[in-house]
């Protein structure tokens, strides 16, 4: 992993393993968004998809998902792992 978005759970330069397991919410999973590979933390509310950056300190990273939208999102695996709490749930 590239940058500290996920920081503290997954410093810079972290490797992570995924299964193909079906994503939970609140599951952390490596993505194709746009084009682009990023790692965050999975949820899905009211037909909306957010994929949070486990640093709060980076919220400005996190991506948000809205019917209509025409951004594409694909799931590469689930990082198997413990996921932390969700976004001012924990």
């Amino acid at each position: 992993l590239q940058g500290d978005s996920m920081e503290p759970h997954f410093p810079d330069g972290s490797m992570v393993f995924v299964n193909h397991d079906a994503l939970r919410d609140g599951d952390i999973g490596i993505f194709s968004v746009d084009g682009g590979t990023v790692c965050k933390q999975y949820h899905q509310e009211g037909g909306v998809v957010y994929l949070f950056s486990l640093n709060r300190a980076r919220a400005d990273a996190d991506v948000v998902f809205t019917s209509g939208s025409g951004r594409t999102l694909a799931c590469f695996g689930r990082v198997i792992l413990h996921a932390p709490p969700l976004p001012g749930r924990g």
